[in-house]
């Protein structure tokens, strides 16, 4: 049951994604929920498609990570010290 949930949803996924210019608001819901499902879905698993989704998940998370407008500047957010990392990041994004 698990495999052909996980299957129907890639195929809607692949298919909302080949359709990219012409989505409306309810492709991006699907994708969205569907790229979500499959990602909590493969969380955890050692298999050689478990790893490749979790890999795929990790970059679309960074890459809709750095398309997040900044919504703080660095200098509202720096740490004392001038230190910079994750939670500044989060800070500047409005997170």
């Amino acid at each position: 049951m698990k495999g052909f949930l996980v299957s129907t949803l890639l195929v809607v996924s692949v298919t909302t994604q080949a359709a990219e210019q012409n989505r409306g608001l309810l492709g991006n819901g699907i994708n969205q929920l569907s790229n979500a499902f499959v990602c909590d879905t493969f969380r955890g698993d050692l298999s050689g498609v478990g790893k490749a989704i979790q890999a795929q998940c990790s970059k679309r998370a960074a890459t809709d990570f750095a398309a997040m407008p900044e919504r703080k500047s660095l200098r509202e957010c720096i740490k004392p010290g001038n230190v910079i990392d994750d939670d500044v990041r989060k800070c500047m994004k409005g997170m």
